[in-house]
């Protein structure tokens, strides 16, 4: 045991050295020994504080252990411990990852009646998983919500919303939605061009699926010089 090896060698064992030790385990896939110092830590009488949790929390949605996250994190909470804004955000993009967005969407507004605010990642994985799942209403509610709140969305952000606009065939707002991504410099992925080009042709907008389709046709001999260097 670490508690036994640290007596012998004099060191005292404390939350700092137990949580960094949790979130090394957890950083390289080896949460079943992450679990296994959280044991031995509350068997000496060191209870985890929330960034012990949150540390193997982390590892948990690194493994794509996503059911047994939800467990932590209701253990956390039946021994006391409120979860912070870090939490809710491990969790919400774990479950944003493995298409859980219904789920997701819960812990998101459990944390907004705690008055925990989301991050910018956090918020782009619900934009994205919203916009995915064909939640457009919902997604483009969350994004204005957060460009008015001083957000800036990224990359990531632009491309679901275009994507989920073109799906649920609002072609015309997918394509200034795709202007706007251009105007602020943020890279357009193929899919999203391909995409939006259908739901222009479907709508009959050949002026903007014109343009979408020089844009493609730009990005992919980029791409092409790019490999060919």
């Amino acid at each position: 045991m670490l508690f036994e090896e640290a007596k012998l060698n004099g060191i005292e064992l404390n939350h700092v050295i137990y949580s960094s030790l949790i979130d090394g385990f957890g950083k390289v896939g080896r949460v079943d020994e992450a679990y296994l110092v959280m044991e031995e830590m509350m068997q000496i009488g060191l209870m985890p504080n929330v960034y012990t949790w949150n540390c193997l929390l982390d590892g948990l949605v690194k493994a794509e252990e996503i059911n047994e996250a939800l467990v932590c994190f209701q253990s956390m909470k039946d021994l006391k411990c409120t979860p912070n804004q870090v939490t809710y955000c491990i969790l919400i993009n774990g479950l944003c990852k493995v298409r859980k967005f219904n789920k997701a969407f819960v812990f998101w507004q459990e944390m907004q009646k705690q008055g925990l605010k989301p991050n910018t990642i956090t918020y782009t994985a619900m934009i994205s998983g919203l916009a995915k799942s064909g939640n457009v209403a919902q997604a483009s509610s969350l994004f204005e919500r957060y460009r008015a709140s001083g957000g800036i969305p990224d990359s990531a952000s632009y491309n679901a919303m275009i994507e989920g606009l073109s799906i649920a065939n609002r072609a015309l707002q997918a394509y200034q939605l795709f202007e706007e991504t251009r105007l602020k410099g943020c890279s357009i992925h193929t899919k999203t061009c391909v995409t939006l080009l259908d739901a222009l042709h479907k709508a009959e907008c050949l002026e903007q699926a014109a343009i979408v389709g020089a844009v493609l046709r730009e990005t992919a001999k980029s791409q092409h010089a790019a490999r060919s260097w």
